[in-house]
């Protein structure tokens, strides 16, 4: 896996602090021979609640089919459905018995309440069970508010991250315009895996197709990106809202997994002190972590890189270096959407439209956003008509907050480093 780190500024002016954003490219670059994986240990939690009947149920039925179609020989297969309470469907299913796995499915049908939890953590259980040379994984799928079972946010968010340590990967499915996106979302960052919408029934195919295609070209487990500035240099921020743990002496960033050909940006600011002499001053070291899902022993590889900002007697710093500023731009239109998202959610769609405007014509006089402008600017513009024509803003501000979260983790425009 590839490592790079660069400063807005390499050169800063002597006599006073100063702020530096740095961007983190981490990469991994296609393999020229097929990756060789370790079996999969899926669970799919599906929501069969009341609202799930119709349509819903039926698309999601379809991609568990094409899901058991998909998957090797070795892998086992898990479904659980929940509800008022969780059911086993299937428990650790071979991909072998096909049309008995696609019998059970169709058996799966829609009533009752709420209970992602119970769903969520019977299918935990289940995976524990087997041994570790699988890699367990949980796509959680929910289109309504959790009303029965755990309900706080902060509790999943909990669990999602308790499960991540046991190595047990969570990535969330919010279907509709009933569910809580914020908690799907943090359910998802905790629990490393992936956050999908799905607006309409004839999306769910498309979404369970992108995490099958990147759960089986996995190549990186437990990312870590740890920032130890030096004594002198301060941390401010992390830019994209990963979970993070901050000690005494600098940041864990926790990235989730990692696949074959992706590549993950983050944006951090620290702050360098006020040197009088002019000179080469080290700022920090950026260590990633991960462990290699590729060999069979689940080794932890680490690599790292010293960061060194020139201190030169100058008034004005350099111009900012193109490709951080390109990630902090795309960050700041995230920003804009969620604060569209805020105010038109607390009942102001008139100052929503006003904020997605700003962002339009700010994204139109940016230099370093030309590749992408045309895109994101299309999408404003989409987001803006919806706002402005009355559409049910519960249903909208879900649209909103999956791109800003997609933005902040690379998920829209994948450039490699």
């Amino acid at each position: 896996m590839k490592l790079t780190c660069v400063p807005d500024r390499g050169q800063v002016p002597c006599g006073r602090s100063f702020s530096v954003v740095t961007l983190v490219s981490l990469g991994i670059l296609q393999s020229s021979a097929p990756l060789s994986r370790r079996p999969v240990n899926l669970a799919v939690v599906i929501d069969e609640s009341g609202s799930m009947k119709g349509k819903k149920l039926f698309y999601v039925k379809e991609s568990l089919k094409h899901l058991v179609s998909s998957l090797h020989a070795q892998d086992l297969f898990s479904v659980v459905a929940f509800s008022d309470k969780a059911r086993s469907i299937i428990k650790h299913g071979s991909p072998s018995q096909k049309e008995k796995i696609r019998r059970k499915i169709e058996k799966i049908h829609a009533d009752g309440r709420t209970n992602l939890s119970d769903g969520w953590l019977t299918a935990a259980k289940s995976l524990r069970k087997v041994g570790e040379e699988y890699m367990p994984r949980i796509l959680l799928m929910a289109d309504g508010l959790v009303n029965e079972g755990i309900k706080d946010p902060d509790e999943l968010r909990v669990i999602a991250r308790r499960l991540k340590d046991e190595g047990i990967t969570t990535s969330t499915f919010g279907y509709g315009d009933a569910f809580d996106e914020n908690t799907l979302m943090a359910i998802a960052d905790s629990g490393a895996g992936h956050f999908y919408y799905i607006e309409t029934p004839e999306e769910a195919p498309d979404a369970f197709s992108q995490e099958f295609d990147d759960l089986f070209n996995l190549y990186a487990e437990d990312v870590t990106l740890r920032f130890d500035p030096e004594p002198e240099v301060e941390f401010l921020s992390q830019f994209n809202e990963y979970p993070q743990e901050l000690d005494n002496k600098g940041v864990t960033i926790r990235l989730g997994d990692m696949y074959e050909n992706e590549f993950k940006k983050v944006v951090i600011k620290f702050m360098v002190p006020a040197y009088l002499s002019p000179g080469e001053r080290m700022a920090g070291t950026f260590t990633l972590s991960y462990i290699d899902a590729m060999s069979e022993e689940k080794k932890r590889v680490e690599t790292s890189q010293t960061l060194a900002i020139q201190h030169v007697p100058i008034e004005t710093p350099p111009d900012p270096h193109p490709a951080v500023m390109r990630e902090v731009e795309l960050i700041t239109v995230a920003r804009a959407i969620d604060e569209a998202k805020k105010v038109g959610l607390e009942g102001d769609p008139i100052y929503a439209a006003e904020i997605l405007t700003t962002a339009r014509q700010n994204l139109k006089a940016s230099p370093y956003l030309k590749d992408e402008i045309d895109e994101l600017d299309a999408m404003l513009a989409e987001y803006l008509n919806r706002l402005t024509g009355g559409e049910d803003l519960q249903a909208l501000g879900k649209r909103l907050a999956t791109t800003s979260f997609d933005l902040k983790r690379t998920r829209h425009f994948k450039t490699a480093i």
